[in-house]
């Protein structure tokens, strides 16, 4: 998937996707699905059947400090907690959208 725009919008980052569907995503959501190899690991750490603790603290104000074209094929982000480890692909990002036509639908790779 190639992503057609970026930006910013307040707390959130926008994509406009090559096939014109919009994906609005808030800071903290981006954290807590960090694809970063630490963040992963902290997620297997999770016993089967229980919540994963959120990578973001609830109530404190994160936000993303820069957002890095990776290639054309991601975005390296960097937050407001000092994270910027992950590399988010544009793929797993369209995986991850969260809009109500996207949450319905069979997400790969997760």
């Amino acid at each position: 998937m190639i992503a057609k725009s970026v930006r910013r919008v307040e707390n959130s980052v926008e994509i406009v996707w090559s096939d014109d569907h919009r994906s609005l995503y808030e800071t903290a959501y981006l954290r807590d699905h960090c694809p970063c190899v630490k963040c992963k690991a902290l997620a297997l750490e999770t016993p089967p059947g229980a919540v994963p603790l959120p990578l973001s603290r609830p109530g404190s104000k994160l936000d993303i400090r820069k957002a890095a074209p990776v290639g054309n094929y991601a975005l390296q982000l960097t937050f407001s907690d000092g994270h910027d480890k992950g590399i988010y692909t544009y793929d797993y990002l369209r995986t991850l959208c969260p809009c109500p036509s996207c949450a319905g639908a069979p997400r790969e790779g997760l």
